[in-house]
């Protein structure tokens, strides 16, 4: 599982900072394209097939995101305070650089602001060990959902 070194979130990195990491196999979802606005120009005519609509100059809803973490801390102390830190970037209501730094090879970044969380699935010491463990699910908006932002 890729952990220190994949993502970055406003330059820190998401494990070491954060304890965060997505989970496996939900990148994807950030690959997802838009659904096109209705530029309000789109006729539905009853005695005809389908629909006449103006496809100039297309624009695209935001995309909102629903991705699964696992945040995990070295013992408790590290956990709550490694999640009092990703709390307060995700509530300072921003637009955050989300650097993807495997995705595709080369990496990719998502400017990406918070929506909204689910509870916690877990929240339990590993098996084993001291280490503290949890599940969760963030939402975030891409409001950038046709452009490509290149890492710096």
């Amino acid at each position: 599982m890729a952990t220190i070194g994949f993502l970055k979130i406003n330059g820190n990195d998401a494990f070491t900072t954060y304890g965060i990491v997505v989970k496996p196999k939900n990148y994807a979802r950030l690959l997802k394209f838009p659904k096109p606005k209705d530029n309000g120009l789109t006729t539905d005519f009853t005695n005809e097939n389908g629909k006449d609509a103006s496809l100039a100059n297309p624009t695209y809803d935001a995309i909102s995101l629903d991705l699964p973490f696992w945040i995990t801390g070295n013992d408790e102390n590290d956990f709550f305070v490694k999640l009092e830190a990703f709390r307060t970037i995700m509530l300072a209501r921003q637009e955050l650089n989300w650097d993807f730094l495997k995705m595709a090879g080369i990496g990719r970044r998502f400017k990406l602001y918070y929506d909204g969380m689910t509870d916690f699935d877990t929240l339990t010491p590993t098996r084993g060990g001291s280490k503290v463990y949890a599940e969760f699910t963030i939402t975030l908006i891409n409001n950038y959902p046709t452009t490509t932002f290149s890492i710096s």
